[in-house]
């Protein structure tokens, strides 16, 4: 286990706001009366009222007197269906009355990726800034808790085998496809069940999904094979972007060499060079109008640690994270940089194909197991890593831990 250094200058934030949207009503019922009057002539009026009603008046005038019944007359009113609008209307905005906006905030880590499908091995936290998901984690609480994405709400079935999400009405795509229903069951069916030739990262996550159904265009609903109540939370992981269905299927459910899919996200692409960086532009149309602050956003390749540090440092970027250690410390001197260490639990495994010989053996494996040196992994990686001590949160210690005496019988 391991303690990552990382130095930020971030300065957008985001908080949560209701806007509440009335719902539509009813049209209102007509009811039409006749008012029927002995006089020389006839007089007829139409009086609106809404009960029956018998008033008689009698009026002194010099030629005429007028009597006055008014009668209900019953007339049915057929009320035309109103789609109703959505309940409640959650955006993202940062808690200060007065966030500051404009500018372009440049990062510094590794941006390069092997293809452009976030499903098929592509870095979604680079090009999650053009999409969205159904639901996200909540920046304004530290990621505590899960916000409206796509969706701005659902709820789960009494017996915990499905759940259904009400869609946001209005988001539109890059290219101007609107965002539907229909592209929710489009990725999530290619999640779990992906056509041949095409990989799937998400699919081991989501094993408990069992299909995906179109309620209408704005309402979806997941199936699942399991009740699964941390299944909502699984749909803030961060590959499960949601592509527009048009784009799948223009490209036969392949978006290795589609360089930028067309997006619902908060940023729109404008210019990548392979190694270098990305550029992004603040997305005008995009369904959230507090968001973006940034005008743009410059995403630079830098792959080593210590360059990292070293570019927020020089002024060469405002922000990055997996730093060096020694740059790490030196940015906790700055009164201008904001330095931050966050514990984690990060691991790094060795796998051994038991299928081939000699390892097909248990005892050439618990072998090596004994014969790696703990100290010297931890050595070796205190340079650029530092270790976290925890208690332990398991009764006994594990059985595959090294035995002194066993490693002296090897």
């Amino acid at each position: 286990m391991t303690r990552l250094s990382a130095s930020i200058l971030f300065f957008t934030v985001i908080v949560v706001g209701m806007v509440i949207v009335a719902c539509s009503s009813a049209e209102p019922q007509i009811v039409e009366k006749v008012v029927e009057v002995p006089v020389d002539r006839e007089v007829v009026k139409e009086v609106e009222v809404v009960k029956e009603v018998e008033v008689e008046v009698v009026k002194e005038v010099e030629t005429e007197v007028i009597k006055e019944v008014v009668k209900e007359v019953e007339v049915v009113v057929v009320a035309t269906p109103v789609r109703q609008a959505q309940e409640a209307t959650y955006v993202m905005r940062a808690p200060e009355p007065n966030p500051k906006r404009g500018g372009n905030m440049k990062t510094a880590f590794g941006v390069t990726m092997t293809n452009f499908d976030v499903q098929q091995g592509a870095g979604a936290h680079v090009l999650g800034h053009l999409y969205n998901k159904v639901v996200t984690k909540n920046l304004t609480d530290g990621l505590r808790t899960i916000a409206p994405d796509l969706a701005v709400s659902w709820e789960a079935a009494p017996d915990g085998m499905g759940y259904t999400f009400n869609l946001r009405d209005g988001v539109t795509y890059s290219d101007g496809t609107p965002f539907s229903a229909d592209d929710v069951v489009a990725n999530f069916t290619r999640i779990i069940d992906p056509p041949a030739g095409i990989s799937s990262r998400s699919k081991d996550l989501l094993p408990m999904i069992d299909s995906v159904e179109k309620i209408d265009d704005y309402t979806a609903t997941f199936n699942l094979n399991a009740p699964t109540p941390y299944f909502v939370e699984l749909l803030t992981s961060s590959p499960l972007l949601v592509y527009s269905k048009k784009s799948l299927e223009e490209n036969n459910y392949d978006l290795r060499k589609i360089e930028v899919a067309p997006g619902t996200g908060v940023f729109r692409f404008v210019e990548h060079i392979a190694g270098e960086k990305w550029e992004f532009e603040a997305n005008p149309d995009y369904w959230n109008p507090e968001l973006p602050y940034l005008d743009s956003m410059t995403m630079l390749h830098v792959p080593t640690w210590p360059d990292r540090g070293a570019a927020v440092l020089t002024g060469q970027a405002d922000f990055s994270w997996n730093i060096s250690p020694d740059t790490h410390a030196e940015a906790k001197k700055r009164q201008d940089i904001g330095a931050v260490t966050y514990d984690c639990l990060n691991s790094h495994n060795f796998a051994i194909n038991n299928e081939r010989a000699p390892f097909d053996d248990p005892r050439v494996r618990r072998a090596i197991h004994l014969a790696v040196s703990r100290q010297t992994q931890i050595d070796g990686y205190t340079p650029v890593w530092e270790p976290t001590f925890v208690t332990r949160w398991i009764p006994k210690p594990s059985p595959f831990s090294t035995d002194p005496n066993a490693l002296l019988q090897m």
